[in-house]
């Protein structure tokens, strides 16, 4: 068969994992900018106490080995 005589290409697709931690609202935003290379533009948030914040998940998240942490 002429099929068992080509080869298919490999693709190879290396993934990086970084650790970010940001104090701030504006260290986390200069980190997001600085990963992916857009500017960003933030309104201001309701106020909410910290166990509503952690509750709706602003106070840590979590993709993969990603994590980001806020601190007000």
């Amino acid at each position: 068969m002429s099929g068992e005589d080509e080869a298919k290409p490999v693709t190879v697709k290396i993934i990086e994992t970084v650790y970010v931690e940001a104090d701030t609202a504006d260290d986390f935003k200069s980190v997001v900018q600085r990963l992916t290379g857009k500017d960003a533009v933030a309104g201001d948030a309701p106020e909410q106490n910290s166990a509503q914040r952690f509750a709706s998940g602003r106070e840590a998240s979590r993709h993969g080995d990603h994590k980001v942490r806020i601190y007000e």
